[in-house]
């Protein structure tokens, strides 16, 4: 464990499905870890109870923080729509509260900055301060797989805003949905193993899962092959910063309109791609913690 802890920035369409919740529980209870802020966003292809989708992410977000306990935790609304061009930033109180987390940090100590729904904020930051790729790194949960790309949803929500971080230099590490669905699917027992500990908030994250499981049999068989199972997708932004996870590294493409990859011939911009993710590992660690 790192003596000073990791400072990171959440971005998040936590609401959309249940492993939005898991994900920010576990980054706010995780002593490795320094979570700054949320930055919520709208949820694109998901319809949402009430509008705009940025607020009511952001209450989600507060009510999982206030279950583990870390209140403390600012939570401001960002995007409640895409990018409508890869070259006009949606300045919003979610942009500025990246800049202004970012503002103290260099190339030689980034704030990383986890993308766990749309990517609209970062990229409308990237757009009115190109210099904060020198500041940030971002972690993100995108992408079906290598090397075509494609994605039903979190890339789907905002494909102008991947055109942005893609095409740019800033440091970036993505966590694609096949590394999730051999790795990160979870049940009702498995949630009972990791969060029976856990007292008010383990039931809370329990109940999340089952929920989604009892309300979307359908859509969990189609993406598992089990009406019983989801995979917990964001938690692989978790894995990356506990070090349970491997990678590789890929010149970067473009991203085309439909979501998938075009592989041009520069080789000079480079990110890394998540391949496995250690989840005995990780269920156990977030077993710990909650337990305490």
């Amino acid at each position: 464990m790192n003596e000073t802890p990791r400072p990171c920035l959440l971005t998040t369409d936590c609401g959309a499905e249940m492993d939005d919740q898991w994900a920010i529980a576990h980054l706010a209870i995780s002593p490795e870890l320094d979570l700054c802020g949320v930055v919520t966003t709208h949820v694109g292809v998901h319809p949402t109870p009430v509008q705009p989708a940025s607020e009511f992410t952001a209450g989600v977000s507060r009510e999982v923080l206030q279950q583990v306990r870390r209140a403390d935790v600012s939570v401001v609304a960002g995007s409640g729509v895409a990018l409508a061009s890869s070259t006009e930033p949606l300045v919003n109180p979610g942009v500025d509260f990246i800049l202004e987390q970012a503002s103290t940090y260099d190339e030689d100590n980034r704030l990383t900055v986890l993308a766990i729904g749309a990517i609209t904020d970062v990229a409308s930051a990237l757009l009115v301060d190109p210099t904060l790729v020198q500041r940030i790194e971002v972690v993100a949960m995108a992408f079906n797989g290598w090397p075509a790309g494609t994605d039903p949803f979190n890339v789907k929500n905002d494909v102008k805003a991947w055109q942005v971080v893609m095409s740019s230099t800033v440091p970036l590490v993505v966590g694609p949905a096949d590394a999730c669905t051999t790795h990160l699917q979870a049940t009702e027992k498995l949630a009972r193993e990791v969060m029976g500990d856990g007292g008010g908030a383990g039931k809370y994250l329990i109940d999340v899962l089952i929920g989604w499981l009892q309300k979307r049999p359908g859509l969990c068989k189609a993406v598992t092959g089990n009406d019983g199972a989801w995979p917990v997708w964001d938690e692989i932004v978790t894995a990356y910063l506990l070090g349970m996870t491997r990678q590789e590294r890929h010149v970067r493409p473009f991203v085309q309109e439909d979501t998938s990859f075009h592989h041009g011939p520069d080789a000079s911009n480079t990110f890394e791609w998540i391949t496995s993710v250690d989840e005995k590992a990780l269920w156990k660690d977030f077993a710990q913690k909650i337990g305490r």
